[in-house]
C-alpha cells in the first residue's frame, strides 16, 4: 500500500501581502453610531467657572469613550474576519504539503496559482492507495477549490462506497485508538499527539500563518508546511504500528 499525506495551508480568499488591518477588515463598511451616553451636568453644580470647567471634562470623557468604541468595533470586525474567513468555502489554499515517503514536497499555490497547486496535488495522488489527512478540514477545502475550477477531486472524492474511498482522516484515526471513538477529536491536534507521542518536527504554528502571509514572512509558512506533513507521516507509520489502522 501506498500512502500519502497531504497537509493545506489556507488564507482568505481577501488577503493580500502587506495588508493592513488597522482600519478595519476587507469589506468593513465602518464602524456604527452605537450610542455612549454622555453625561448630563449635575444640578448643584452652578457655579458658572464650575460648570464649564466640567463640562470640558465631559466632552474629553465622551470623545475617549467613543473614540474607544470605534477602536473596539474594528477589532471585533478584524477578529470576525479572521474567523470567518477561514471557513473551507471562503478561503484560497496558499501552500500544499504532500509525501510518500517522509520527505517533504511543497507546491507553492501562490506563486503558481490554485489550479496547477491542485493539478499537481491530484498527480501526486494519482500512485497513492490511501491519501490522508489530519482532520476533514483539508478535503473540503480542497473539494471546494475543485468545485470552484471544475476539477475532479479524485481519491478526495466524497461520493461513492466507504470501502471504496481512498481518502482517510489521520486524526480520527489517531481519536479512535486513544479514546476508542473516532468522532470525539476534541482536543486532539497534530501538536499535542506529536508531543504525546515524541515525534518532532514541527515548525511554527498554524494559528500564525496568515500573520506570516501579512508579514511577508511567506517562506516560513511553506517551512510549516513541509514540517506538518513530515509529522504527521510519522503519526501514521506510528499508528500503523500501534495497530490503529491497516
Amino acid at each position: 500500500m501506498t500512502d500519502l499525506i497531504c497537509d493545506i495551508e489556507t488564507l482568505p480568499r481577501t488577503a493580500t501581502p502587506g495588508l493592513d488591518l488597522t482600519a478595519g477588515p476587507p469589506g468593513w463598511a465602518g464602524p456604527t453610531d452605537r450610542a455612549v451616553e454622555r453625561r448630563t451636568r449635575p444640578a448643584n453644580i452652578t457655579r458658572t467657572e464650575t460648570a464649564a470647567e466640567w463640562e470640558r471634562n465631559e466632552d474629553a470623557r465622551h470623545a475617549a469613550a467613543v473614540a474607544a468604541d470605534v477602536d473596539a468595533q474594528r477589532t471585533e470586525a478584524v477578529e470576525a474576519w479572521r474567523r470567518g474567513a477561514l471557513h473551507w468555502s471562503t478561503v484560497r489554499i496558499g501552500c500544499i504539503g504532500w509525501t510518500t515517503d517522509g520527505w517533504a514536497n511543497v507546491i507553492d499555490a501562490e506563486a503558481i496559482g490554485e489550479r496547477a497547486a491542485i493539478s499537481r496535488l491530484l498527480d501526486a495522488c494519482g500512485t497513492a492507495s490511501m491519501v490522508w489527512t489530519w482532520g476533514p478540514y483539508d478535503a473540503w477545502v480542497i473539494r471546494s477549490v475543485c468545485v470552484r475550477f471544475g476539477i475532479h477531486p479524485g481519491p478526495l472524492v466524497s461520493a461513492g462506497k466507504p470501502w471504496e474511498r481512498r481518502h482517510r482522516d489521520l486524526q480520527a484515526g489517531w481519536a479512535a485508538w486513544l479514546t476508542g471513538h473516532e468522532r470525539d477529536v476534541r482536543g486532539i491536534s497534530v501538536r499535542e499527539v506529536a508531543a504525546f507521542a515524541g515525534v518532532e518536527g514541527l515548525v511554527g504554528s498554524g494559528a500564525e500563518v496568515l500573520d506570516c502571509y501579512l508579514g511577508g514572512r511567506w517562506p516560513e509558512v511553506l517551512a510549516h508546511c513541509a514540517g506538518d506533513v513530515v509529522v504527521e507521516w510519522e503519526l501514521l507509520r506510528l499508528l500503523r504500528t500501534l495497530g490503529g489502522v491497516e
